[in-house]
């Protein structure tokens, strides 16, 4: 019973999943989605849809309808990112496949309207550098004005 409890456990731990999807506008009016997954594994491929329509995957050439339109890849560890030129008007629904020893999915609505810039996506943690840095940078100013200093 130990050894089943054991194997159901370390199967249900290291299972494949997509954590998250990011999207937004390029500085050259591409749409820029992410796709954040875990684990990361050597061999990793990734596939994104629209649709019915594969754009493109880390593993195949890109067909020759969508050779100079999509680029997709694996970028850090554990981020595989869409480029997309040419994002039609309206809602479209796109899809990330990441398949390593099992395969798993997410879907996100874009809307070309409503994407906010690549710029203004701030990482929470360039965020809290950033008002770590403020927070030091303003200290001497906080005590000379308290008198300490």
């Amino acid at each position: 019973m130990f050894l089943l409890a054991t194997v159901l456990l370390f199967g249900l731990a290291s299972a494949q999943k997509v954590t998250d999807m990011t999207s937004c506008s390029t500085d050259t009016n591409q749409l820029r989605i992410d796709c954040k997954y875990e684990p990361a594994e050597e061999g990793t491929v990734c596939k994104y849809t629209q649709g019915d329509r594969e754009l493109g995957a880390t593993n195949v050439p890109k067909d020759a309808a969508n050779k100079n339109r999509d680029t997709v890849s694996l970028v850090d560890k554990n981020n595989c990112q869409l480029i997309l030129n040419n994002l039609p008007d309206g809602k479209n629904n796109f899809t990330c496949s990441i398949e390593q020893k099992e395969t798993a999915s997410m879907s996100t609505m874009v809307e070309k309207k409503s994407l906010p810039p690549c710029s203004a996506a701030w990482s929470p943690s360039l965020t809290r550098w950033t008002g770590a840095l403020l927070g030091v940078s303003a200290l001497p100013l906080v005590l000379q004005v308290s008198g300490l200093m």
